[in-house]
């Protein structure tokens, strides 16, 4: 147990460790510490498709941390986290938290809290998933303004939700907003634009 209370708002890096003669197989880490306000504007990004160039189960197979980023969503990611809290959500399961947060952190993506889904994974659906989560994550945070996906199961629970969505979309002809407000755009520049 560690009692540790920061003096201001914002995300925090705290480094533990235990003493060299602590018999345990890693004796030092660290903890993001979020400490927000709760009204403050948060983004939603998901993971697999959005900002990795893999899908989940690709980051499942191989080494979750050779993936390659998606060109300028690193750069996009850290303009706006002056602007929003950023939340990373995945479907993939927490037993990939470490390779997924180092993931982050190897890529020059802002620091934020990262959900990742557990047994049963809600019958194995990414979008009932996202939505519970959501749903209660917006209970305790309701500043939770947007969220970006890659298709229909993430912009249908951002806007079950009350949240702006914003979709990457590959197909030229679905660009713009469609007739249910989703926000359909070809590259990181344009989201970093359209939510600034």
């Amino acid at each position: 147990t560690l009692m540790y209370t920061p003096r201001r708002l914002g995300n925090h890096i705290v480094r533990v460790g235990a003493p060299p003669d602590a018999r345990l197989a890693v004796r030092e880490g660290s903890i993001l510490l979020a400490v927000h306000d709760p009204n403050d504007p948060f983004l939603v990004v998901g993971v697999d498709g959005v900002i990795s160039q893999s899908s989940g189960r690709g980051a499942m197979i191989g080494d979750a941390r050779s993936i390659p980023a998606f060109p300028g969503a690193a750069d996009a990611l850290n303009l706006l986290a002056a602007r929003y809290g950023i939340l990373y959500v995945t479907f993939r399961p927490d037993d990939f938290l470490l390779d997924t947060k180092e993931w982050l952190r190897i890529h020059g993506f802002p620091p934020g809290p990262t959900y990742f889904s557990r047994p049963p994974w809600d019958g194995l659906s990414s979008s009932a998933f996202k939505t519970r989560l959501l749903r209660e994550l917006k209970a305790e945070w309701p500043g939770i303004a947007a969220g970006i996906g890659v298709d229909d199961s993430d912009s249908d629970a951002y806007r079950d939700n009350g949240m702006r969505a914003v979709v990457l979309e590959d197909d030229p002809a679905e660009l713009g907003t469609d007739a249910e407000g989703v926000e359909h755009v070809a590259t990181w520049d344009v989201i970093a634009q359209v939510l600034r």
